[in-house]
């Protein structure tokens, strides 16, 4: 389920029509997150006059350790709005039919969670 973050969507009003979503699974993800989302804002097309600009969210995951951090680190100066995920673990039959990913973290901390972003109905 989804929740968006009280400190980075209070004064961003409602989620506009379009969105660019990213995901950060884990704390230690968060140079590569600033700088794919900078990136993002900067190579961003021009909204006509007549249309809401595309709104830039960052989906959060529960496992993030220090929440507070990224969220002061990101928004509003990468993002828009930033929305806390529930973690989806990878089941165990899962990891009985595959063997682990190359990077122990993945395992973890992403999962199945970036999934969440198709409960995001409002966009």
């Amino acid at each position: 389920m989804a929740a968006m973050t009280k400190a980075a969507s209070a004064s961003y009003g409602p989620p506009r029509p379009k969105a660019i979503a990213s995901f950060i699974s884990s704390d230690d993800f968060l140079p590569g997150c600033q700088t794919l989302l900078h990136s993002v804002k900067k190579h961003l097309a021009p909204t006509p006059e007549d249309q809401y600009e595309s709104e830039i969210i960052l989906l959060m995951s529960s496992r993030i350790e220090q929440p507070h951090v990224v969220v002061e680190k990101l928004c509003p100066i990468f993002c828009d709005r930033i929305i806390t995920v529930d973690h989806i673990p990878i089941s165990r039959e899962d990891k009985k039919k595959k063997t682990d990913s190359h990077v122990q973290a993945w395992d973890h901390n992403c999962g199945w969670t970036k999934l969440r972003l198709f409960e995001l109905t409002s966009y």
